[in-house]
């Protein structure tokens, strides 16, 4: 089976202020996006549980976790497609709503996008910044309006995590998330170049990425 016609569910975060997670009544506003609202029932780990269906997304779930956490600076201190007025909205970020969708398109980067147009219309007026599981990316408001402006299948996209030591000025380490999640691998940089750490990092990344989904990189076996 091609890379792309793989099918997964699709999960990620909505992030709001309040360390108290919204009550489902406050997403009332969500027939304003076509959205019907069915109540389920949560499982334990859940405050409360929604299911959604638009007639073009198709069905999603949302609840909100029992258990509500800040979001850690480290994730996004280093993420070259954040401004730091995006990276101060996230770190305001007290609780949180997960959305699943499962993959029906046979298209990952589709039902990604699936994924992303319900994140944008659950964010509504006062949600702070999403996030893609899968790949672990971050999404701010205006990154999501530019890309559900169009019809067009997701990017193909992985997330660059940066480790340093105690010094944020040396990074000893990058990795990605996002391939292995699709059935591929992900890869791994020592000691970076700082240049490598600027904007020009998704470039690098992206074209790594296709190399990698291509076939035309294989992971070295344990025997070599």
């Amino acid at each position: 089976m091609s890379w792309n016609q793989r099918s997964s569910a699709c999960m990620g975060f909505a992030f709001f202020r309040g360390s108290i997670p919204p009550r489902p009544e406050e997403f009332s506003f969500l027939v304003s996006h076509d959205i019907q609202i069915h109540p389920a029932d949560p499982e334990n780990a859940s405050l409360w549980e929604l299911h959604l269906e638009h007639p073009e997304w198709g069905r999603a779930r949302m609840w909100a976790p029992r258990i509500s956490q800040t979001l850690p600076e480290v994730l996004t201190k280093y993420d070259p497609r954040l401004d730091d007025s995006e990276k101060r909205d996230a770190s305001l970020a007290r609780s949180s709503v997960v959305i699943k969708v499962d993959g029906i398109k046979g298209d990952v980067l589709r039902d990604r996008k699936r994924l992303l147009r319900f994140l944008y219309a659950v964010l509504g007026d006062d949600g702070l910044i999403a996030c893609d599981v899968t790949a672990m990316r971050f999404w701010p408001r205006s990154a999501l309006v530019d890309e559900l402006c169009h019809d067009a299948d997701l990017d193909i996209d992985s997330t660059i995590h940066a480790i340093y030591d105690q010094n944020p000025d040396q990074i000893r380490w990058m990795h990605t998330h996002g391939l292995a999640e699709i059935g591929l691998f992900d890869f791994d940089v020592v000691r970076p170049s700082s240049n490598l750490l600027s904007a020009r990092c998704h470039d690098f990344s992206r074209a790594v990425a296709f190399r990698i989904v291509e076939g035309k990189v294989e992971r070295l076996s344990s025997d070599n």
